[in-house]
């Protein structure tokens, strides 16, 4: 039993803190940053009814039935339009910064603290999907986020061998966070009558405040073998995807096929950025070293493997 318990520990262990690829926090770090600014535009046109005394929700009304209050800075400053502008006029400015590779985990320290000021400030018009944003931001405070594609790593010019790798714990918050979405997901779907006998589509189509974005036949919806196929096909894959993502074998399959997933979704409903927030998750689990192996240092593309295992193996020893 002590020998099972010390083979588990070693093997979570290498699990959480094997070394990873350092490109792809970078490669979340511009997806993150373009959505970003996508919502921040959103969120501007709107700003003075949402955040301000003079808007829907006053501050004191918000703190009374809001536990998350103390959260929130916009309760510490005056409710008022320019406040408001100025606040998401910085955050705006730390997103910019963010996509450029400056400083961008302590951009990503920033965006959070204003991420999450804004969401608790007026919590009614904030769904999953700004969770999503708030929760993915604060795991990549901890990742090596201007590895490439940077200018803070251009004007330091640093460019060791150990710069390659990164330890895999920050990238797998990440991919924890989209696991636990579908199986929440599933497991909700999994308790509704109309997913289990194949009808749920059928209503989804009705729906016509966020359905209807793009054309669609009725007869789709209308026809029962073809309505029940694509109902417990989505079932399916949203059950499916937890397990298939770990899995070695499946994990590019699956990765498609969520993200064929989304992109149809994106494609019949209005649901802003959800779609595009959940295939920047899906992509924590790409690995960039099987599609654009390296060939820095005049390296061939045959020693590559070797020399990313060696420099795994240093950076996990040095984490020990």
């Amino acid at each position: 039993m002590i020998r099972l318990f010390a083979w588990s520990q070693k093997k979570f262990d290498q699990f959480l803190f094997d070394a990873t690829d350092a490109r792809m926090c970078s490669v979340l770090r511009v997806g993150y940053a373009t959505l970003l600014l996508v919502m921040l535009g959103q969120l501007a046109g709107e700003a003075e009814v949402w955040f301000t005394d003079v808007g829907v929700l006053r501050s004191e009304s918000a703190e009374q039935f809001n536990e998350y209050a103390k959260e929130s800075v916009l309760f510490w400053l005056p409710a008022t339009s320019s406040v408001v502008y100025a606040c998401l006029g910085l955050l705006f400015f730390n997103a910019v910064l963010l996509l450029l590779g400056c400083w961008s985990r302590l951009q990503a320290v920033f965006i959070f603290v204003g991420l999450t000021s804004f969401q608790h400030r007026n919590p009614l018009i904030f769904d999953g999907e700004d969770t999503v944003f708030r929760l993915m931001i604060f795991f990549m405070i901890f990742m090596p986020l201007d590895h490439a594609w940077s200018l803070s790593k251009s004007w330091t010019r640093r460019c060791r061998s150990r710069d390659r790798v990164s330890t895999a714990w920050a990238l797998r918050l990440v991919q924890f966070e989209m696991t636990a979405i579908y199986l929440s997901t599933a497991w909700s779907k999994w308790q509704g009558e109309t997913w289990r006998d194949g009808t749920a589509l059928y209503y989804v189509s009705r729906m016509e405040d966020v359905f209807g974005r793009g054309w669609l036949p009725d007869w789709l919806f209308e026809t029962s073998g073809i309505l029940h196929s694509m109902t417990w096909s989505v079932l399916l894959l949203e059950t499916l995807l937890p397990v298939l993502l770990w899995i070695p074998a499946t994990r590019r399959y699956a990765i498609l096929l969520g993200i064929g997933l989304h992109l149809s979704i994106e494609y019949a409903m209005h649901l802003f950025l959800f779609e595009w927030i959940m295939i920047l998750g899906l992509l924590s689990f790409v690995k960039l070293e099987d599609l654009f192996p390296r060939t820095d240092d005049g390296g061939s593309r045959d020693s590559q493997p070797t020399e990313l295992a060696r420099e795994c193996e240093n950076l996990h020893s040095r984490e020990r």
